[in-house]
């Protein structure tokens, strides 16, 4: 076997490849995540009873910049009961999205740490819940999130439209909404 001469370019090249390696900035993945919404009783009354609450378990998938594409790994559906305990749970884990690629791409102040109010546009999830707890009829969701300013805050808050409806009655759903100010919140995904 013949080594092959290095040459000057050779050289340079390799010492540029090194001191690129060790000078490029150490992009952390963010973890997986968890992002709720919350619909109340009341949906203009925050401090209202809260119905349903929609669970989604998302992880990292692509990043461009300070935009990430996230996958919807699941949705879980829990139902509350009128003294706030859970009452019944649905688990989805072939969630189909509106968008093409399949994934939500949100824009972070902080990849490597999101804001759980960076998660207020959801593109349209939709679904068959699988009955985990109480219930034993699949439930048949829609859910989508935009953001809104609310007028008396200030602050942008998350407006969601959502229909819930079980497989033995799919034309009448048991709770819709539309454009209605739900509670958003989320925190890393220890899971």
């Amino acid at each position: 076997m013949t080594a092959v001469p290095r040459t000057g370019t050779h050289l340079f090249l390799a010492a540029l490849s090194a001191f690129a390696w060790m000078t490029a900035p150490a992009a952390a993945a963010p973890e997986d995540r968890v992002v709720t919404f919350q619909v109340h009783e009341d949906p203009a009354a925050p401090e209202s009873p809260v119905r349903f609450t929609f669970k989604l378990r998302i992880e990292p998938i692509e990043q461009r910049g300070d935009t990430i594409g996230w996958r919807v790994k699941s949705v879980e559906i829990t139902k509350h009961g009128y003294e706030g305990d859970p009452d019944s749970l649905w688990v989805d884990s072939r969630v189909l999205q509106s968008d093409s690629d399949q994934l939500w791409w949100v824009s972070h102040a902080n990849t490597e740490s999101p804001n759980p109010k960076e998660f207020i546009d959801l593109p349209q999830l939709v679904g068959r819940a699988t009955p985990i707890a109480i219930a034993d009829k699949n439930l048949f969701y829609s859910l989508t999130s935009n953001g809104a300013i609310d007028n008396s805050t200030g602050e942008r808050e998350a407006r969601a439209t959502y229909s819930l409806a079980t497989e033995s009655n799919p034309e009448t759903p048991i709770v819709e909404g539309a454009e209605e100010p739900v509670e958003s919140g989320g925190n890393s995904d220890p899971h």
